[in-house]
């Protein structure tokens, strides 16, 4: 087996339930300090140790259950080219608080 492959297959590692929770607590929090980040600012806020192969099913079921909000914004660049950027905010921001 090579080593790309050792690789691979520690990164497909489960997270434990807790593991999870740490996760979607951390994700949950980030929004309500930064109300409207791309996914790529997402992964800076997680920071390097939580890998996308983990986080990224969590925020996908955040999404799906409504608790954030994905939007797509099409925005001209002072280039004249335009961009679309992906925008993650808290459906709801005030439930958030209270749970």
């Amino acid at each position: 087996m090579s080593h790309k492959e050792d690789n691979t297959e520690s990164e497909m590692e489960m997270l434990t339930p807790d593991g999870e929770k740490r996760i979607r607590e951390k994700i949950l929090h980030l929004l309500s300090i930064y109300p409207k980040m791309s996914p790529t600012m997402l992964q800076g806020a997680l920071g390097p140790q939580t890998k996308p192969i983990h986080w990224k099913p969590i925020l996908e079921q955040l999404i799906e259950e409504g608790v954030i909000t994905l939007e797509h914004d099409n925005v001209m660049t002072p280039a004249q080219r335009f961009n679309t950027y992906k925008i993650l905010s808290l459906t709801s921001p005030k439930e958030h608080d209270a749970a």
